[in-house]
């Protein structure tokens, strides 16, 4: 009987010991599972705020830039994702008034025209300014503010480059030594290529001159010769080195500015000329301005300083090294031969220079322009670019108009339009000259 109690004691201990063992393990499980499922839950959720955050750091706001009156910066936002943008909203504002106010002040009245403004900073590639319009699409612009930054226009490489090129064909010339800013070459009315005929600007005989006067009156025939003795392999990678036919890196998409020449004569004289071969947009000419201004170097372009979320920054831009295509010496003779163009004489006179000396104002400005008639049906492309060498705004620029070809306006009177209210203005003109 004792030892019948004791067997039954024996199985009740085991038994309750089996239960107590069971439920710690079924508390144990219950607890690694929960805990399992905290992690799970946590990690996917890891992941899907890294994949939002990721896809919120990869895109632009587009249509929701405002003014932060506080700290007088321009931002955008996404969700709780603030972009603060590099651009001056001071300088934005000039430019889109010169650009809406252009039709007006020089009595288009229903003229069709359209253009865009950029302004880089050379030694960083930050975009301080950079505003399109259509005159068009005047309600669109006039409904939303700083819509102009935003538009498309400065990102699209369907401008011919016209003149413009002059820039790289210098660049080439002087970088592979075919010619120096002293060279001295008639400027003739035409030359014969392969059969065919490249026409000065004037039309005629200009004489001899010095490169730095070729630029300055933009004749097509020392150019065409410059790209002739260069060959078509050189200029063409040269036109590499200043990004085309490349991907252009940049915070919004930007078409591929494209430079082309058949293997013939004719068209790489057109190119070192500028009568043909390059496609290119208001963003990329800034560039190729400040690759001047930046000693031979082209930086990254950027248009989104910082991302924050609440007082956590996210994200800081820091500005990098995109091209050097050129070196510094050559640099410092192609903006030498640029300063001409805005003197007596030059192509940008008339439509900057000389208002600007009207005024009593004596600024440095090296510059080309550039002009094509009929670049699209009767549509008329001309370009005004360079960079302001002796202060503030300091900032390399590019000026694009388009009208028809009948109208004689061009990107010249436009800059002027905007720099001469940016020249005036105390708060950004901090000293005086």
């Amino acid at each position: 009987m004792k030892n019948s109690n004791q067997f039954k004691t024996t199985l009740f201990m085991a038994t309750t010991l089996a239960t107590v063992l069971l439920a710690l393990a079924l508390v144990f499980l219950f607890v690694k599972h929960a805990r399992q499922s905290r992690e799970f839950n946590a990690f996917r959720d890891n992941i899907e705020e890294r994949e939002k955050k990721s896809r919120i750091l990869s895109e632009v706001p587009h249509g929701a830039v405002r003014l932060d009156e506080k700290r007088n910066r321009l931002v955008g936002r996404v969700e709780d994702y603030e972009f603060v943008y590099t651009v001056d909203p001071r300088l934005q504002n000039m430019a889109e008034e010169a650009l809406r106010a252009f039709g007006e002040k020089h009595n288009l009245g229903s003229e069709e025209y359209a253009g865009s403004i950029v302004g880089v900073d050379a030694s960083t590639g930050a975009v301080k300014v950079m505003a399109s319009y259509e005159s068009r699409r005047a309600e669109f612009f006039a409904a939303s503010p700083w819509s102009g930054l935003l538009d498309p226009m400065a990102r699209n490489s369907a401008f011919p480059m016209a003149s413009i090129q002059k820039i790289v064909t210098a660049a080439a010339g002087v970088g592979m030594g075919v010619t120096t800013p002293e060279t001295v070459e008639v400027c003739r009315g035409a030359m014969h290529v392969g059969g065919r005929t490249i026409a000065s600007f004037t039309g005629s005989t200009s004489g001899k001159m010095s490169l730095g006067q070729a630029m300055a009156t933009s004749c097509n025939t020392i150019f065409a010769q410059i790209a002739l003795d260069l060959s078509r392999d050189k200029l063409e990678d040269t036109y590499r080195k200043f990004m085309f036919n490349r991907r252009l890196e940049f915070d919004l998409p930007v078409a591929e500015s494209v430079f082309t020449v058949p293997d013939e004569k004719y068209s790489l004289a057109e190119a070192g000329s500028g009568l043909g071969g390059a496609r290119v947009s208001p963003l990329h000419v800034a560039l190729v301005s400040a690759a001047v201004q930046n000693k031979g170097v082209m930086m990254r372009p950027y248009l989104v300083d910082r991302i924050e979320r609440g007082k956590e920054v996210i994200r800081k831009a820091e500005p990098a090294p995109l091209s050097e295509p050129m070196t510094k010496d050559t640099a410092d003779k192609v903006a030498l031969l640029m300063e001409g163009t805005i003197e007596q004489g030059g192509t940008g006179y008339n439509g900057f220079g000389k208002p600007m000396l009207d005024q009593g104002l004596r600024r440095n400005v090296p510059a080309k322009t550039g002009t094509v008639y009929g670049a699209c049906k009767s549509l008329k492309v001309t370009w005004f670019v360079g960079f302001v060498a002796d202060g503030e705004p300091d900032i390399a620029f590019a000026v694009l108009l388009t009208n028809r070809v009948g109208v004689n306006l061009h990107a010249t009177e436009l800059a002027w339009d905007f720099f001469e209210t940016v020249f005036h203005d105390k708060k950004i003109q901090k000293h005086d000259r």
